[in-house]
């Protein structure tokens, strides 16, 4: 028994000695930046006042019936390139193959037009795209209504040959035209 009390005292000796030790030691650590950082006051946005928040509510639905009409029109910007590049198209052409290739050149067309216009968020992108689809169902209905705009910018024998093969206030499906 005597061995276990002689370490009890070995022990409170060494806690007294660190003790001792420890609070004529003390000292204040700082650890970190010694500075302060504020933000500068000029760097804060301003709240927008009522007038640009109501015109700002707006203009929203506006740009997004203007992204469903920059679709349509990009689809008509991709069947003059088409046509300035490949000259008349083919009327033997899968129309599945033509119907396809006119929605991708239409989606990366609007694509190009919406970064350039500011209108490239994804929300805007799906009605782009929308129309696109409203651009290949409806387009030719445009060279009907103004073919001498569009015999100036392709061909006459274009215009003919859309003309001929559609028809006048009809929605074209997969080289069908289906009247409305």
């Amino acid at each position: 028994m005597d061995a276990i009390s002689q370490n009890h005292l070995d022990f409170a000796a060494r806690v007294q000695r660190i003790e001792r030790q420890s609070a004529a030691s003390i000292q204040l650590l700082f650890v970190g930046v010694d500075e302060v950082h504020a933000m500068p006051r000029g760097t804060r946005k301003p709240r927008p006042s009522r007038g640009q928040v109501v015109v700002g509510n707006i203009l929203y639905p506006l740009s997004m019936a203007t992204a469903v009409v920059l679709g349509a029109v990009s689809h008509m910007v991709g069947q003059v390139v088409r046509f300035q590049l490949q000259g008349l198209p083919d009327l033997n052409a899968n129309p599945d193959i033509e119907t396809l290739v006119q929605i991708i050149l239409g989606i990366v067309i609007s694509m190009g037009l919406g970064y350039a216009l500011g209108l490239n968020s994804k929300a805007f992108l799906s009605l782009k795209s929308a129309g696109v689809v409203v651009g290949v169902l409806f387009g030719h209905n445009a060279v009907h209504a103004m073919p001498r705009v569009f015999a100036a910018v392709t061909s006459e024998m274009w215009v003919n040959q859309v003309v001929s093969t559609t028809e006048a206030r009809s929605m074209l499906w997969r080289g069908i035209s289906f009247m409305f």
